[in-house]
């Protein structure tokens, strides 16, 4: 085993060679992630609970395209559609544990979500793991992708460690 020094000034170096390499790549992962992005992110999900979600319309790209849990995909308009009938409404969102990558004009956010859904048969909460795919255009972030999977019950505990909410 590596005595506590030496291993603290090894993980310091390699921080000295990566920092700078994400840099140059433009990839950031994480604490040094665009502020924006996380914005957005919270812009969508404040969005699909609201009722009409209006703000959708801004925030979609145009190509948005979302695979759903069930492996449905729904455009853009097929979901604000779908939210505009309140079918399904949203009354609350929770997130957790996301992480960002930002490279050049795109971003991959992932996180931990708990949902609660009304439709038809009454509402139920639902836990998923989630992604999102965000691009920059005219200096603003729209959302291009988004795909959940879905837990059959409560996240494990480790999964649950509040970092930000939406």
């Amino acid at each position: 085993m590596m005595p506590k020094r030496l291993l603290t000034a090894a993980l310091l170096a390699l921080c000295t060679v990566i920092v700078p390499t994400m840099s140059a790549t433009g990839t950031v992962h994480a604490a040094a992630a665009d502020d924006g992005v996380l914005t957005a992110d919270r812009a969508y999900f404040a969005a699909i609970a609201s009722h009409p979600p209006t703000a959708l319309e801004a925030l979609l790209e145009e190509a948005f395209a979302y695979r759903t849990s069930r492996g449905a995909v729904i455009g853009k308009r097929a979901l604000i559609g779908h939210l505009s009938q309140g079918l399904t409404r949203i009354a609350d969102i929770k997130s957790w544990r996301r992480t960002v990558a930002v490279s050049g004009d795109t971003a991959v956010l992932t996180g931990v979500a708990e949902v609660t859904v009304t439709e038809a048969d009454g509402p139920r909460v639902v836990w998923s793991r989630y992604t999102h795919v965000w691009v920059s255009r005219d200096a603003r972030w729209r959302l291009l992708h988004r795909e959940t999977t879905e837990s059959p019950g409560r996240l494990p505990r480790e999964e649950l460690t509040p970092d930000l909410s939406p």
